[in-house]
C-alpha cells in the first residue's frame, strides 16, 4: 500500500503522526522483502531505537554501519529500521550521512519519525519520503486538534472536565499524547514561519506543553496511576 516491493529504495524517511502504526506498516513490508515472518530472529534485520528513551547516540549508528559492511547471511538483502529517528542527536545524524550517501546495494534503511523537521537537511535530502497516516489516525488527530483548540479558550478549572475524554479513550491515551506533541510542534512551526505574535499561544508555552506530554508518556512507562497522569496533564497544560 505504501511501498513498492518491485522498487525498493536504499533509504526511506517514513513520516507519520502515529509512529507505532507506521512501524507496523514498515515491518509488514520488510517481512516481504526478507521473506520472513519472524524478524526478531532474522540476522539480516536490525531494529534501532533509543536505549534511554531520550536519544539515539552515535555509537548505535556506528554499530549499524559496522553491520552494514557485512553482506547478508540468509538472503540477498539487509534491512535497518530506526524508530523515532528524530531522537538521533546531531552527531548520530552526521554519522549516518555516509551510509545514506553510499549504501551497499543490498542494504535499505528506514527512518521513522513524526518530526521530520528535527532531522538535518542533508539527511532529509538523501531519503525517499513516505507519508503514512491511516483514516483512523487522521480522524483521531483531528479530534486531538479540536480538543487542544478548545482547551486554549477555557479556564484551568474547566480543563478538568476534559478528563472524561481521556477516560473514554484510555487505551489510546499514549497515541493521543503523541498526537498532541505533533500538533504543538505544528503550531510552533506555524508561528515561526509567519512571524505572528500571540498573547495566548507562544512558542515558549507550546514547548512547555510538549514537555508536559512527554512527562506523561514517561509516567505511563512507569505504570503510574492513570487518573493521576490525566490530572497532571490537565493541570500543567498552558
Amino acid at each position: 500500500m505504501f511501498f513498492d516491493i518491485n522498487n525498493i529504495n536504499h533509504a526511506y524517511l517514513v513520516v507519520s503522526k502515529n509512529t507505532e502504526y507506521a512501524y507496523s506498516q514498515v515491518k509488514e513490508f520488510v517481512e516481504k522483502i526478507l521473506n520472513s515472518n519472524d524478524l526478531s530472529n532474522n540476522v539480516d534485520y536490525k531494529l534501532i531505537e533509543s536505549e534511554d528513551g531520550k536519544s539515539i547516540k552515535i555509537n548505535q549508528i556506528r554499530d549499524m554501519q559496522s553491520d552494514v559492511a557485512i553482506k547478508p547471511i540468509k538472503g540477498d538483502r539487509k534491512i535497518y529500521v530506526i524508530v523515532d529517528a528524530d531522537k538521533m542527536n546531531e552527531q548520530a545524524q552526521n554519522c549516518i550521512l555516509k551510509t545514506l550517501e553510499e549504501p551497499p546495494l543490498y542494504a535499505s534503511i528506514f527512518l521513522i519519525t513524526a518530526f521530520p523537521e528535527k532531522l538535518i537537511d542533508t539527511v532529509n535530502s538523501r531519503v525517499k519520503r513516505v507519508k503514512i497516516d491511516g483514516e483512523n489516525e487522521i480522524k483521531e488527530f483531528e479530534r486531538v486538534k479540536s480538543f487542544i483548540d478548545n482547551m486554549n479558550n477555557i479556564s484551568d478549572t474547566d480543563k478538568l472536565k476534559f478528563a472524561d475524554y481521556f477516560a473514554d479513550n484510555k487505551d489510546d491515551f499514549r497515541d493521543i499524547l503523541k498526537y498532541m506533541i505533533v500538533y504543538y510542534h505544528e503550531l510552533i512551526q506555524k508561528i515561526l514561519s509567519s512571524e505572528q505574535k500571540s498573547d495566548t499561544i507562544t512558542c515558549r508555552k507550546l514547548s512547555e506543553n510538549i514537555s508536559v506530554c512527554e512527562k506523561c508518556i514517561e509516567k505511563l512507562d512507569r505504570n503510574c496511576n492513570f487518573n493521576m497522569i490525566v490530572d497532571y496533564l490537565l493541570l500543567h497544560l498552558n
